[in-house]
């Protein structure tokens, strides 16, 4: 889906991060952080503040999203529901209390997996915009605090919203899920995760079939040779343009993150970010790149991110032959011989 922007965040804050986007495949948001000097596309008039940035349909292979999103951000629907985490707006109020009944649950089996504390205080609701649309997408707006001379970042407060659209089914099992992840992370952090985590694990809380076909396709791509390096995958900071770039962007986040929970838990996975994310946040000269590595190396025990990409494409190109083990925490369920 082509990004949405608020101008006025944009130009005044290095902290904004904007998710946006629909699910052809298991493509469901895209985050482009204006923090790291990305190209802007030509902005489109200024919608009820939120500025449309049109992409190319041709390169992205989506079609249809602005219209929807602009649809969803100024039809200025009502307040439906009020739950324990969520503020929901929708045209539809038939939709929104089947939505209502869910969500909460959804973030709580999420941040059971996530974190060992709620990041957020309850009466911290979060806006969710729903609406039921034939196609299927989401968007997370998060702005975060600046951490320069933080002593304490777990006292500060991270800004979201969640627009998502799409049939029940759909939004219950993969579009929520993914989304709710962004916000939960970004809360746990205090400040932008690196990208390829943010999306990777996002897409790994959809569903099994999933984490599957990014598995399937990698493993598609080792064979071939086009495998895409762990490197250049850990210092993209902006989408890629092209539909097959970008499905491979989230084919290769889903299953490094994939094979880093598998190997340590979630929750070590999550430390992990949080102490990259953070570390970013309150040295900017440092890159993404070098943060992840040094922490994969005092984490994971990998020398450097060459060896983890060797032991992640030898095990996701054996998928055809060994059980893929799914549990609750998913610690320790990647046969040893896949590690070095």
């Amino acid at each position: 889906m082509p990004p949405v922007i608020n101008e006025n965040s944009v130009e005044k804050s290095k902290q904004t991060t904007v998710c946006a986007g629909v699910v052809p495949s298991n493509v469901s948001e895209l985050v482009l952080p204006k923090s790291h000097g990305i190209k802007m596309p030509k902005i489109q008039k200024a919608l009820n503040g939120i500025n449309l940035i049109q992409l190319p349909e041709a390169e992205t292979g989506v079609s249809q999203s602005e219209s929807l999103a602009k649809e969803i951000l100024s039809n200025r629907s009502p307040l439906r529901d009020a739950t324990k985490y969520f503020r929901i707006y929708s045209q539809d109020e038939k939709f929104s209390k089947i939505i209502s009944l869910r969500v909460d649950d959804i973030r709580t089996e999420i941040l059971k997996n996530l974190s060992k504390y709620d990041p957020v205080a309850v009466n911290d609701k979060i806006e969710l915009r729903i609406e039921s649309k034939n196609q299927t997408g989401g968007l997370t707006f998060s702005n975060y605090p600046k951490l320069d001379g933080v002593d304490n970042p777990e006292s500060l407060k991270v800004n979201m919203k969640i627009v998502g659209f799409g049939d029940v089914d759909s939004l219950i099992k993969s579009i929520l899920p993914h989304e709710i992840t962004h916000v939960l992370l970004g809360q746990i952090c205090k400040s932008e995760p690196p990208r390829w985590a943010n999306e990777g694990l996002a897409c790994f809380n959809e569903s099994p079939d999933t984490r599957k076909g990014s598995r399937l396709r990698v493993g598609e791509n080792v064979r071939k040779g086009e495998a895409l390096s762990l490197r250049k995958l850990f210092s993209l900071y902006s989408y890629p343009e092209k539909a097959l770039d970008l499905t491979n962007f989230y084919d290769h986040s889903t299953v490094v993150t994939e094979f880093l929970i598998r190997d340590k838990g979630m929750k070590e996975f999550v430390l992990f970010i949080k102490d990259v994310s953070q570390a970013k946040a309150k040295d900017s000269s440092k890159s993404f790149v070098s943060l992840c590595e040094e922490g994969i190396r005092n984490t994971y025990g990998y020398k450097n991110l060459e060896a983890l990409e060797d032991s992640v494409l030898k095990w996701v190109n054996n998928q055809s032959v060994i059980r893929v083990i799914e549990s609750k925490n998913f610690e320790n369920t990647i046969p040893r011989e896949y590690f070095d």
